[in-house]
């Protein structure tokens, strides 16, 4: 009987042990984040499309790719968060973002994120190398990118740009985090969209 109770006592301690730590473990509360399109409405002098506008693919810096967001602390500490995330890979929401944006401000549905959909015909496509896309709470949020926009039929780059903005990011929480982060890309669309208006003038 001792050795019964000797043996059973441990087990139950080591169970009792595992249980704690699985609630322990499901208590940590993870919350996921995404990017949203701005554009209300289309730019001026807006006309259709040529063909369908690829949007992508969208080159990220390694130090952001992965699941955690990433903050600056510092000109050169960065910190991956265990419990907030992108709500995908961010080179995706990134160029679902700005391809949904671009949509809405060209007034078109011939715009797709690239690959594009099967047998699609594309006559544009928007490249994206974000070098930066990172923000330090409590200070600012910076964006900073290479696209280039390229007549795929004729196989020319009609344009190539870089583009930066700096808005600030007084609150610390990662839901404004996230809107910020879609207010600098809103701004990028709008560039894109101004150079492919001014790609299709006569």
């Amino acid at each position: 009987m001792k050795s019964f109770r000797s043996l059973l006592l441990p087990v139950l301690g080591l169970l009792l042990l595992f249980g704690q730590g699985g609630c322990i473990t499901q208590s940590v509360p993870v919350s996921q984040y995404t990017l949203v399109p701005l554009a209300r409405e289309p730019l001026a002098s807006t006309r259709e499309l040529p063909g369908l506008l690829l949007v992508g693919p969208v080159q990220l810096p390694p130090y952001i790719d992965g699941p955690g967001i990433v903050t600056r602390t510092g000109d050169s500490r960065i910190n991956r968060s265990s419990r907030h995330f992108w709500a995908g890979p961010l080179d995706t929401v990134v160029r679902d973002t700005l391809a949904a944006d671009l949509s809405r401000l060209l007034d078109s549905s011939l715009v797709a994120p690239w690959p594009g959909p099967r047998f699609g015909d594309p006559a544009l496509q928007v490249e994206i190398t974000l070098l930066s896309f990172i923000g330090e709470p409590g200070a600012e949020f910076t964006c900073e990118a290479i696209w280039s926009l390229g007549d795929t039929q004729a196989r020319q780059m009609l344009r190539r740009r870089t583009f930066r903005t700096v808005l600030p990011l007084d609150d610390p929480g990662y839901e404004t985090y996230a809107r910020t982060g879609s207010q600098a890309l809103h701004q990028l669309a709008r560039e894109i969209a101004r150079a492919v208006i001014a790609s299709e003038r006569p």
